[in-house]
Order: structure tokens, then sequence, then C-alpha cells
């Protein structure tokens, strides 16, 4: 089975055509009652010079277009007359833009010049006009004058880019990593990175084991317009789905070939269970790093590309691991304090206290306990936290009452990084073992 998580954010199209009726007038002293009212042809431009007149002009405009200028040349008309400026989609019939006023207010009797309108400034990521046809109309008191059609071209949707991943930010949706092989309870997901989003474009994906045995066809179809980069994501769960071996991926737009993507699922290694661990590794553990301490008869594994450090004093004994990587905001820590008589309705409490240290806020926590490793009893809490710029992080504290000792296995992570920190917090948790 597979499933599509296509994430959009809708751009309002910006209309945005000013009242800026461009007038270059010239008083109408210099005319005698006998002036030919006269009126020259309407055009649609991309510049018009300081009198009003257009420069470049136009009847096709891309979607980027920053500017339109419509303008016309009018002599011999009063100045109380109405103009009328109107711009109609032919396609749907709606009327863009619709203005009515004087020709001048300042003046009086009879004037000449250049009337036009432009458009708005516009920010990045908006657009003038949606594609598509248009006819642009001035109207002298009620009467039309003249017509001219423009066009705004509809964008090619291209493909910038293809990255597969076993993450992706919980925000923007962009790769948290670029990888050709995945555990057997990871998630695959295709990233597509679009220059544009056109309604009606339809992007695919086909799944294959080995060289040419399809597993899956995806197609997903594109309902709104999206005039920038954004993200087009497929995906699909390992666990239930595939197993071990060589796969591929095939990216298509529009029916299109855009590229074939290999990658392969490693087998599971078993380890013991515990907790809510996975009971397996995955492909953070290729390695096989491992930690032991004699001392306290106990061994964990821990993450490729990740280190360790050791704090011992009187109250305990620590080891915190943690990514290499500055771009990895995650770390485990395995503590095992000073021997003494620990009561179970204490574990809560100790807990608490470690997380409050942080200075986090915890809007939620969740709580377990049972058994593991030789019937060890054990309460875990789960963390939900904010800081005071509202980014979110989880905790895990995994509290193990182990004869006279007190074993702690507590992670906090980087919510946008939770699925990978899960993966590894819950994979080690399945490799603690006491000898």
């Amino acid at each position: 089975m597979a499933k599509i998580l296509f994430f959009r954010k809708i751009l309002a199209v910006v209309i945005s055509i000013a009242v800026v009726l461009g007038l270059v007038p010239f008083l109408s002293s210099c005319f005698s009652s006998f002036s030919l009212l006269k009126f020259g042809d309407l055009t649609v431009c991309a510049k018009i010079d300081e009198e009003g007149a257009p420069i470049d002009q136009k009847d096709e405009f891309n979607i980027n277009a920053k500017k339109i200028f419509v303008t016309i040349e009018v002599n011999g008309v009063k100045a109380d007359d109405n103009k009328r400026f109107t711009i109609v989609n032919m396609e749907t019939d709606e009327i863009v833009f619709d203005i009515t006023d004087k020709y001048s207010t300042k003046l009086e009797g009879l004037v000449e010049g250049n009337f036009y309108i432009e458009t708005k400034d516009i920010e990045e990521g908006q657009i003038l006009l949606e594609p598509g046809n248009y006819t642009v109309s001035f109207y002298h008191n009620g009467e039309l004058k003249d017509s001219t059609d423009f066009k705004i071209n509809k964008p090619e949707s291209e493909i910038q880019e293809v990255t597969l991943s076993n993450a992706v930010d919980e925000i923007t949706l962009e790769p948290l990593n670029d990888i050709k092989e995945f555990g057997a309870m990871d998630t695959i997901y295709v990233s597509i990175l679009t220059n544009n989003q056109i309604s009606g474009d339809v992007y695919s994906v086909r799944w294959y084991y080995g060289e040419d045995e399809i597993i899956d066809i995806v197609d997903l179809e594109v309902t709104e317009n999206i005039y920038k980069e954004e993200y087009v994501i497929f995906w699909m769960p390992i666990e239930g789905s595939m197993g071990p071996g060589n796969y591929k991926a095939e990216i298509y737009l529009n029916s299109s070939l855009y590229g074939k993507y290999d990658f392969i699922i490693i087998g599971e290694v078993p380890i013991e269970e515990a907790g809510t661990g996975t009971g397996s590794y995955n492909i953070y553990f290729t390695q096989e790093n491992l930690y032991t301490s004699q001392d306290y008869e106990l061994s964990i594994n821990y993450p490729d590309e990740w280190d360790f450090e050791i704090t011992e004093d009187d109250k305990g004994y620590s080891i915190l691991f943690f990514p290499i990587s500055d771009e990895t905001y995650m770390s485990v820590s395995l503590t095992i304090s000073g021997k003494g008589n620990y009561d179970p309705d204490d574990l809560k409490a100790f807990s608490d206290e470690g997380v409050m240290d942080t200075g986090l806020e915890t809007y939620n926590v969740e709580e377990y306990s049972g058994e593991i490793l030789d019937s060890y009893y054990y309460e875990e809490y789960d963390y939900n936290l904010t800081d005071s710029e509202e980014n979110e992080f989880l905790i895990n504290n995994f509290l193990i009452l182990r004869e006279n000792n007190l074993v702690i296995l507590s992670g906090i992570s980087f919510s946008p990084q939770a699925e990978m920190y899960w993966d590894i917090y819950t994979a080690m948790l399945g490799t603690l073992s006491f000898e």
C-alpha cells in the first residue's frame, strides 16, 4: 500500500490593477469649441514614458511579470466627462477590474493626453493575474471606444530535484537527509521539488522490486495552482510492504519519465526487545558501536557517527551519547545512580525534576510502566515541550529499578527530527542489557 502526503500553501492571486489614472493632460484653454473629439488605440504594454505613452507594447506576458500598463491617447474630451477601464477574463467572464471616474478633477474645459492604468507592485510569490486570455476595454461616457486582448501565459511545471529520505521537516516538508539504504522500520519519502504546481498536472511514482517487478503505482493530480517552488511528497512505510532487497522508484510528470532512483532495504538484525523499543536495528546502527561498562555490568549500542562523554561523581555515573554532526539536534544519556533504596512512587517526581531543569515548558506527558530484562520494574515518561520561542522538543525518560541502583535512559530531540530521534532512542533502549 502506498500513501501520499501532498503539502500545499494557497497563494492569493493579486488582481492588483491600481487606480493610477495616469494623465498627462493639457489645459483646454488652447482649444476652441470646435476641437475634434478623438481617441487613439487602447494599448497594453510593459512600460510607458514620462507622458504616459506606451514604450514596450505587448499582448503576451509571463506569469512572473511584475508590471502591466493599459494606456490610451485622448483629445478634446471635457474634464468632467466620464472614462471607464475594464479587464475581463475571457474564459470565465469574470470582471477582474472595473473603474469609472472623471478625466480630471483639477482642470476645467477640454483636456487631452494619455490616460492609463497600471498594476500595483507585488511581493515575492504573488502574481498579477491568473494565466489566461483577457480583454481590456475603454469607455467614454458609457460608450465603448476601443478594446484589445492580452494573454498571461500558463507556466510549464518542471521538476527541480528528487530526494529519497526517511524523514522530512514537519513544516516545510524538506527532506532531512538524502539516503539510499533504508531500515526495515523506516518510511521511505520521495520528495519532488517543483518550480510551479499547475492544476491538472499529474505526478507519479512507480515502485519496483528489482528491475521490473512492479509493487505499486501512485498518481497525484494537482488541483490548485502554486506559482513558486514547492514540494510534492509521496511516502510508503516499509514494514508490511517491502522486505530486504534492491528496489527502484521511477518518477513521472504528466506521463513523462523524469528519473529512476535505486535504493536498498537492509535486513533486520534481531536484538532483545525492551520497553517500547522497536526490537530491531535500523540504518543508524550499521557500525554496531557498543559501549560496555564492566563496573556496572551493562552494555548498550549507539548510532553511527555518534560519540560519547563520561561523567562520574559521588551521585553516580553518566554516559552522554551525541551526534558528531552539528545539524542533528538530539542526544541520549544513560545514567546509573548511586546505590540506595528507591521507592517506585518517587520515580515520577524524579523524572519531572530532571525535565524542569531544562527550562522548557511541558504541555503533554504520557506515562507507562511494566517489567523489563529479568523482571526489573520500569516507568517511562514521554514529554512534549516548548521553549520561549515556541520551538517544540521531545524528552523521554526510561527509569529502571535494578537492585539498589536506578538506571535512567534519557533522550531529548528537536521535534522536526522526531522520527529519526525515535528510531535511535528506541533502538538504543532495545540494545540495553545487564550482564
